[in-house]
């Protein structure tokens, strides 16, 4: 090799050495990406962004029209965009990478705004421990599924705000030039951010700190009364959770809210007080003996353990915010299973559920569960009934989650126009829900209605979660009309009901409420293979304990259960113990009741005639017959009828 070329490796390897991209990353940047590592596996292990999307239901179509709306108002460029971002919440991957990464990025940025507004406080350590205290309020608010807020894109746009105000402090000279800067600003995240006002608010402190004069005031009062004023007086847009947070309604919201907007004051205020002191300290360090020059360093260190101290705090605060959130979370949890028809994950997720956490909407989704499984004849009784056992009207100011599901009972039953009904006056609150745009789009197919079907196909073509659906059916529309080969919409036709019974169910005279079960009876007589309507009027039939209703309907099993090869275990239990009461031998044709039937309903009477109490007749039999009908109908007020 040529000397010339070997004398030239020095210099490149020093050219290359030279490049800051391929240095080894400074300790900001390791604390960064350690800081985006935690949010990540945080997000990932305690945070399901498919319930935020599910609970919160954003709009977004990819349409100018719809876009060109959130222009309108203050606040709405910010909320577009985190609608266009909880689109893809409904991906456990994509919806971790985008919510870790807004609480991530809005933690650097604090750094960055601390260092700012510091300029010449040591160490860097102390504000990248103090920058984790916004992340961990957020992720808090990450748990908080129905708070529709866009919190952290807020403080993002805020603190990002601050941090050019903080840097024109430092250039502008001009207290005019200053004075419109500040306006602007303000004026600017207000209309993007809304509420993001509430965290560019500290940043006028950095004012008043550079001119003390009564006349530096005016920034901080303007820049707190400005979001004050919208919350209190609602004379301008903030989102509900904001005007909330003013009334202090929720303990969580009160952390997250007064958290963030305590912290950005306390920590500008704190920094801008103490940077003089730590100017003359360092002026007098470098002046001083090397040997006598500790004094600020312990105190540096003692801050440092500080910041520590308080950021522990804060995750033990989000440890039990995700404890006191577990209900919330069960609960959203059923809800999106049910939605997404995980019916055997809707079972799992109810048996989690205690008695006192049960709701008319849990006992629904289980028991709608236990149908779509086939098991409904057999595990009723396994987990809390009531009367009824499906929703009934009234549904006014009820969420919309809920209302999906109602919707859907009643287009799976057969009833139509009263899906129809329903799914029209949810929209005059969810105008632009796809999910509802979905439900009334296969109201109107089974009711032949394609014009009108079309048109909230056209629309979902441009929503994420619903285009590919939505352009199936148009194709299928295209190549067939009537929609003949669609074996779904030809069900559904079949049980549509052809008789108007308004007085009968709706209208009863004398008597307010809907009567469910001449609803559930006119269906079956409609289509009498319709196996939901079957199902719920004996469900209703067990619960409420009514033999004879259960001895009278039990001929029409064969028909609605048709290929099921044995009778359920309630049903059995049911003509046991009528059988039992009344002497009798109740088989009938395609009903069968097994010999271990008969043998656990003589166990059953053999442990309760030996009991000396009702009490302890309970006790004995509750974990070995808890779940039969033979228990329900002895122990349950009001016995069997």
């Amino acid at each position: 090799m040529p000397d010339s070329v070997a004398d030239t490796r020095p210099a490149i390897a020093q050219r290359i050495s030279s490049i800051s991209w391929l240095r080894r990353p400074a300790p900001a940047i390791d604390w960064d990406i350690a800081t985006l590592g935690a949010v990540l596996a945080y997000t990932w292990c305690c945070i399901d962004t498919r319930l935020i999307q599910h609970c919160q239901g954003p709009v977004f179509y990819a349409a100018a029209w719809f876009a060109g709306r959130f222009l309108t108002y203050p606040g709405g460029p910010i909320e577009c965009l985190y609608s266009w971002m909880t689109q893809y919440f409904s991906s456990p991957t994509w919806g971790t990478l985008f919510l870790a990464g807004q609480i991530a990025i809005a933690a650097i940025v604090t750094r960055i705004y601390l260092r700012t507004v510091s300029r010449s406080l040591r160490p860097d350590s102390l504000f990248r421990v103090l920058s984790l205290i916004p992340a961990c309020l957020l992720l808090i608010q990450g748990n908080l599924y129905y708070d529709r807020t866009p919190l952290a894109l807020a403080v993002l746009l805020a603190v990002t705000a601050s941090i050019a105000f903080a840097r024109l402090t430092q250039s502008l000279r001009s207290e005019a030039a200053l004075s419109a800067a500040f306006v602007a600003l303000l004026a600017l995240v207000y209309y993007l951010g809304g509420i993001a006002i509430l965290f560019f608010a500290p940043a006028a402190v950095v004012r008043l700190a550079r001119k003390a004069r009564p006349a530096g005031m005016a920034y901080p009062a303007l820049a707190a009364a400005v979001p004050v004023s919208a919350g209190v007086f609602g004379f301008a847009y903030l989102p509900a959770s904001a005007r909330q947070w003013f009334q202090f309604p929720d303990g969580t919201y009160a952390v997250v809210y007064g958290g963030l907007y305590g912290f950005y004051f306390v920590a500008t205020a704190s920094l801008l007080f103490l940077r003089p002191r730590v100017d003359r300290v360092a002026t007098a360090r470098r002046k001083a003996p090397a040997s006598i020059a500790t004094g600020p360093r312990s105190r540096g260190r003692l801050t440092a353990l500080a910041a520590v101290g308080l950021v522990a705090i804060l995750c033990g605060l989000m440890a039990v915010c995700y404890r006191s959130n577990r209900l919330n979370r069960r609960l959203a949890t059923l809800d999106y299973l049910a939605y997404r028809g995980d019916w055997p994950g809707v079972i799992e997720a109810a048996r989690h559920l205690t008695p006192a956490e049960s709701t008319p909407m849990t006992r629904y989704l289980t028991d709608r569960a236990l149908y779509e499984t086939g098991r409904l004849g057999d595990d009723l009784l396994h987990f809390p009934q009531a009367i009824p056992i499906f929703p009934a009207p009234p549904f006014s100011n009820r969420p919309v989650s809920m209302m999906l599901h109602v919707t859907d009972l009643y287009l799976e039953l057969g009833r139509i126009n009263d899906a129809e009904h329903f799914a029209s006056d949810f929209m005059v609150d969810s105008a632009e829900d796809p999910r509802l745009y979905r439900q009334m789009a296969r109201i109107y197919l089974v009711k032949g209605q394609t014009a009108a079907a079309r048109k909230f196909l056209t629309c979902l073509t441009y929503n994420r979660n619903f285009s590919s659906w939505a352009r199936q059916y148009l194709d299928r529309l295209d190549r067939d009309p009537e929609l003949a080969g669609d074996a779904e919409i030809q069900r559904l036709r079949r049980r549509m009901l052809r008789t108007d019974d308004m007085l009968p169910v709706w209208q009863r005279a004398g008597m307010s409420g809907v009567d469910l079960n001449q609803l559930l009876v006119d269906q079956l007589q409609q289509d009498p293979s319709n196996r939901m309507a079957f199902e719920f009027l004996m469900s209703t039939y067990l619960v409420a304990h009514n033999l004879d209703g259960i001895l009278h309907l039990l001929p029409h099993l064969q028909e609605a259960e048709a290929g099921r090869p044995a009778t359920p275990r309630l049903y059995q239990e049911a003509l046991a113990v009528y059988g039992d009461i009344s002497g009798t031998n109740p088989g009938m044709e395609g009903v069968r009741i097994d010999p271990e039937t008969i043998g656990r309903l003589a166990t059953f009477k053999w442990i309760v005639s030996r009991a000396g109490s009702r009490d302890a007749a309970i006790q004995a039999t509750a974990d070995k017959f808890g779940d039969t009908f033979f228990f329900h109908a002895l122990f349950d007020a009001g016995g069997a009828q």
